[in-house]
């Protein structure tokens, strides 16, 4: 069925369910998204974060001594992204075994039309990445989560920098300056389905 289709014509798909009905819901879509990127990249692990991975992400910071490095804390990001109205988030690790190669997380826009990345980080440590680009993972598994949820766009909002912003160009991407300047700018990727 098309997703297009699913969304227009069965809005109300959801309204007769429970919450823990459509949380689990949600749950199984990122399952099916771990399992596709587990056998895409089977000398990786892809799941959810936990919280001692973003205890090790953390750690990163102390290690990486650049302005294109963000502020905020995976342990905060966490919480924020586990709370209970937080069921359709993304929701991404990749490991080398214990060690965390990357994270990213984000959630649909309400319309469930675009996929929105807020906040991704590779590990400083080149040898966990076994020559993969952490980009690379996780804008392909944001493009199936889109898919899965029924959207046509996947938007990595507000880059830290323009080289960094080029760089997500360089995955197939386009920046995006909008007018209304409390939504920052973002790089955006429409999905063919």
């Amino acid at each position: 069925m098309s997703h297009w289709l699913f969304r227009n014509c069965y809005p109300d798909v959801f309204s007769e369910l429970s919450f823990k009905e459509v949380a689990s819901y949600y749950g199984e879509l990122r399952q099916a998204l771990y399992e596709e990127l587990n056998e895409i990249y089977p000398w990786f692990k892809c799941g959810r974060i936990s919280h001692s991975d973003a205890i090790q992400a953390d750690q990163w910071r102390h290690l990486v001594k650049s302005p294109a490095r963000a502020e905020w804390r995976w342990v905060d990001a966490y919480s924020f992204y586990n709370r209970k109205n937080a069921f359709k988030r993304f929701d991404l690790c990749i490991k080398n075994g214990s060690n965390v190669v990357g994270l990213a997380y984000g959630e649909p826009t309400v319309s469930k039309s675009t996929l929105k990345i807020d906040i991704i980080e590779a590990t400083p440590y080149q040898e966990y990445k076994k020559g993969i680009k952490t980009f690379e993972v996780v804008s392909r598994a944001a493009q199936y989560y889109a898919i899965l949820l029924g959207a046509d766009e996947v938007r990595i909002m507000n880059p830290l920098s323009k080289e960094l912003a080029n760089y997500y160009c360089s995955f197939g991407y386009e920046y995006v300056e909008p007018r209304a300047k409390h939504i920052g700018v973002y790089c955006s990727m429409k999905i063919e389905v």
